[in-house]
């Protein structure tokens, strides 16, 4: 269920600290035996077969049936139990639990290389592409985080890595595009105004460089 990229910022802002209450378990028989539960499963009573799965430590295969009934935020619920993070933000996202996305993208953000990269991946498929970009750009992967800006329309973010690979051409462009959009914060349109300016004085020194190349060829031919 995509939502606005920034929503889950102003969720954390507004959401105490503390984690929200889990959703109430289905009733289900303390000491269910396994018979039993695999006959909840084929009359399709998947919530009371997730409890008692649940109750007897099976949270992997609990989570997997309370997500067959889409109840998102009982597998949610589930899966931080479990401390599974991919499983927690992939079922924030199809929850819309906002407040919950966005503590997960704090502590996705200091995670190791590996999980930011199948994060993002994660972020990217259900459409949170800046979030995604931001995540592949912690990792390290540049080209996807590029690929993710360019498609958001996140001008300065692409102006930024362009600059970063040393395509300056790219990023003065997505820096131009960057302010003649719609009116950005002073600080971010001062930022990006000062890329450009960098890379003039980058573009300036080749074509300087260039210019000494060339004089300097043009006076060994006369010399021989």
């Amino acid at each position: 269920m995509p939502f606005d990229e920034h929503s889950a910022d102003r969720a954390a802002a507004e959401e105490p600290g503390s984690e929200p209450p889990a959703p109430p378990r289905a009733v289900a028989p303390a000491a269910a035996s396994r018979a039993q539960i695999d006959g909840w499963v084929a009359e399709g009573r998947y919530a009371e077969a997730a409890a008692a799965l649940r109750t007897g430590g099976e949270l992997a295969a609990a989570q997997e049936l309370l997500e067959r009934i889409w109840d998102y935020p009982a597998a949610l619920a589930v899966a931080t139990e479990r401390g599974d993070l991919l499983a927690q933000l992939r079922l924030s996202l199809l929850s819309g639990d906002l407040a919950r996305l966005a503590r997960l993208r704090t502590t996705l953000a200091t995670a190791g290389s590996e999980l930011r990269r199948r994060a993002a991946a994660t972020l990217e498929q259900h459409q949170q592409l800046v979030a995604a970009a931001e995540l592949y750009e912690a990792a390290d992967e540049l080209t996807d985080a590029q690929r993710c800006y360019e498609q958001a329309g996140h001008h300065q973010g692409s102006a930024r890595l362009h600059e970063r690979s040393g395509e300056l051409a790219a990023a003065f462009r997505a820096y131009e595009r960057f302010l003649a959009s719609s009116p950005h914060d002073p600080a971010q349109q001062a930022q990006a105004q000062r890329g450009l300016g960098r890379i003039l004085q980058q573009l300036g020194r080749h074509e300087e460089r260039s210019e000494e190349h060339t004089s300097e060829l043009q006076s060994r031919q006369c010399i021989s």
